[in-house]
């Protein structure tokens, strides 16, 4: 059974393979954009420390940093990727 098949895009595939197409390549990425943006900009700092187990201040504020702008950018981009 083909649900899509009149969507040339989709004329091939099976309700299993667009089950794996929706969550491997839109929900997994917005999930991670998600989970991005309450680690490093909705909980407090104390909360986050104490999850990642990191003691020193430097390595802390790197972190965030990247948890903060840089792995939303990547993820982002590879959402988009993932949709062409």
């Amino acid at each position: 059974m083909k649900p899509l098949g009149t969507i040339p895009a989709f004329s091939d595939k099976t309700i299993f393979d667009l089950l794996d197409y929706l969550v491997s390549n839109i929900l997994m990425p917005l999930g991670g954009i998600v989970v991005c943006i309450l680690a490093a900009w909705i909980l407090p700092s104390a909360v986050t420390r104490s999850g990642t187990g990191i003691s020193n201040e430097g390595m802390f504020r790197f972190w965030r940093l990247l948890a903060r702008y840089l792995a939303p950018a990547i993820i982002s981009l590879v959402f988009l990727v993932n949709l062409a």
